[in-house]
């Protein structure tokens, strides 16, 4: 599998590609929300797509690096979990991290992914702490908790944060969500009622990077499913404009509120 391949979460996987093909990929990325397995699913593929040297944005599947990937014996890939019969992470195996670390890694960078993150003690936290204040150029970490809560915030500020909200982007809210949207903007509504039709993505803020991408892709699909019933096209194509405008201000890291708003303003 890879980035592009991921069927849940497609809208956070096409941020963390938009990310490797900008170049700035930062030193520590938080995956935060979601359950276990579409968590780790997410750090998996963006840890081999950092690891990969063929394919911008993504893994190509086939080089010796995605082999070795795929394989479980890549060389520069770390993964912390939990060990067996334990219930969090122990500071013994963030003390081997680093320690380990202090190595030069055999390609351009070590990856490192820790599973369950969340369940590190204040102490295992500070300890990987100093990896985080510290970080060697040639290592990104990948934290994955269920909520931002559970890590202390001197933690969560060092990290470029993403997350998992609890519904698939294709689900029923998003789309009725786009299509009253639309039904405001064809009716020339002003902007505070087009405002108020997408209140549930302003009230998340943030959090919810993601889905307001996600939204942008159903709000695209509505109007093309308006445009094959003779729909306004002005109104219709404005619309979907102002959406692709939406994901990319998105995908460059804007002020979701702020891109949300400038929505109600364009379409």
């Amino acid at each position: 599998m890879s980035l592009k391949q991921i069927k849940t979460d497609t809208g956070l996987a096409r941020q963390l590609s938009a990310i490797l093909e900008s170049g700035k990929v930062v030193h520590a990325f938080l995956i935060a929300g979601g359950s276990p397995q579409r968590r780790s699913e997410l750090g998996n593929e963006f840890a081999k797509a950092l690891l990969c040297p063929e394919i911008p944005g993504d893994s190509c599947g086939k080089c010796l690096s995605c082999r070795k990937f795929d394989d479980g014996n890549h060389e520069d890939f770390i993964r912390i979990v939990r060990m067996d019969g334990k219930q969090s992470i122990l500071s013994e195996q963030v003390e081997g991290l680093r320690s380990r670390l202090k190595f030069k890694p055999a390609g351009e960078k070590y990856v490192v992914l820790i599973e369950d993150a969340g369940s590190m003690n204040a102490i295992s936290q500070n300890k990987l702490l100093k990896c985080l204040e510290e970080p060697l150029s040639e290592t990104v970490m990948i934290l994955l908790a269920s909520g931002r809560d559970e890590l202390l915030q001197t933690v969560v500020s060092r990290c470029s944060a993403y997350y998992i909200d609890g519904d698939y982007e294709d689900d029923e809210e998003l789309r009725s969500m786009a299509a009253a949207f639309l039904r405001q903007s064809g009716q020339g509504a002003p902007y505070y009622k087009k405002k108020a039709s997408i209140e549930p993505l302003l009230q998340k803020g943030e959090e919810s990077r993601q889905r307001a991408s996600a939204f942008a892709d159903a709000l695209e699909a509505e109007c093309l499913e308006q445009l094959k019933r003779g729909g306004d096209d002005r109104t219709l194509f404005a619309a979907a404009e102002a959406a692709a405008e939406l994901r990319k201000q998105i995908e460059q890291g804007h002020n979701v509120l702020y891109s949300l708003k400038q929505l109600c303003l364009k379409a």
